[in-house]
């Protein structure tokens, strides 16, 4: 199914998991199609960590 959508839309840059109980394929998927991988949980945690900058 990934292939698929891959070879039909050959832009696309990254993959989002739908289901958290996924990510443990993240590391499997992301070196089968050298795209990064996220899944809800972990795309949420980096959107937070930017939005909640703070200077060091």
């Amino acid at each position: 199914m990934i292939q698929g959508m891959l070879e039909a839309n050959p832009n696309v840059g990254a993959l989002v998991l739908e289901c958290t109980d996924l990510s443990h394929f993240s590391p499997a998927l992301q070196a089968k199609f050298g795209l990064p991988i996220f899944d809800l949980s972990s795309l949420t945690r980096m959107v937070a960590a930017t939005v909640n900058r703070q200077i060091a």
